[in-house]
């Protein structure tokens, strides 16, 4: 398991100036206070950073911040998207830069075949040489991944073996999944975790804001506690369905 275990993602504290300036020490304050709480590892420019409305040299400089504030003490997953070309570039600056253990890849918006897909994870597999996290959030790209479309991109390539489900109501192809042999990291915030472990998740990247929550959720559910767990679970719900509006 490449992906197991609560790695939040992290958001970008951006400046009230009109370019609304990066704050890379709150950053890493932030980077700081995750590590305080447990996580087992962390997440940058994913969805939750919003990572597209940066330019190539912040993502650089973002990677770099991150990468010296965790200096090492847990894995670092980095997310990315765009057509081949531009993501295998992100993949391999992500790895040279920020030492990343991991990539969280968005299916490029142009595609329209499971062959377009298979090429364009595993050309991005090939050049970056690290474990790759298929993120299936259609409501972002456009792009309905199927389960047999993911079966066939994760047969593509050996380091292609874990997908993020970013969808409602994603138990079926959760289980369908995993059933195939591919590990499963929970997304949309860590709505509905507790279901998404009966159908055996690995873990969760949601939002840094709810980190801390979901460590506890975590090791509650995995150690036996269940009753605590869905207290805990009962206590966030009102604010995970609230940002999942």
């Amino acid at each position: 398991m490449a992906f197991e275990g609560i790695r939040p993602v992290l958001h970008l504290p951006f400046g009230p100036e009109p370019d609304q300036p990066i704050r890379h020490d709150e950053l890493a304050v932030l980077v700081a206070d995750q590590l305080a709480h447990g996580v087992d590892g962390l997440v940058v420019l994913g969805l939750a950073s919003e990572a597209w409305t940066l330019r190539e040299r912040e993502r650089d400089e973002v990677l770099a911040t991150v990468a010296d504030a965790v200096a090492g003490r847990v894995p670092l997953v980095v997310g990315l998207d765009g057509t081949t070309a531009i993501a295998t570039d992100r993949a391999r600056r992500a790895v040279d830069v920020a030492g990343a253990a991991g990539l969280m890849v968005l299916p490029p918006t142009s595609a329209r075949s499971t062959d377009a897909l298979v090429a364009h994870f595993a050309t991005i597999a090939d050049a970056a040489g690290v474990p790759i996290l298929v993120q299936d959030s259609p409501q972002v790209t456009g792009v309905t991944l199927a389960v047999d479309a993911l079966l066939a991109i994760h047969r593509a390539h050996p380091l292609i073996a874990a997908l993020k489900v970013e969808i409602p109501g994603a138990g079926a192809k959760t289980s369908a999944v995993a059933a195939a042999g591919m590990e499963i990291v929970a997304g949309w915030g860590g709505l509905q975790y507790l279901e998404s472990v009966r159908r055996g998740v690995s873990g969760c990247m949601p939002g840094c804001d709810l980190g801390p929550a979901i460590v506890a959720l975590d090791r509650l559910v995995r150690g036996g506690g269940l009753d605590g767990a869905d207290a805990l679970y009962r206590t966030i719900l009102p604010l995970l369905s609230y940002e999942a509006q």
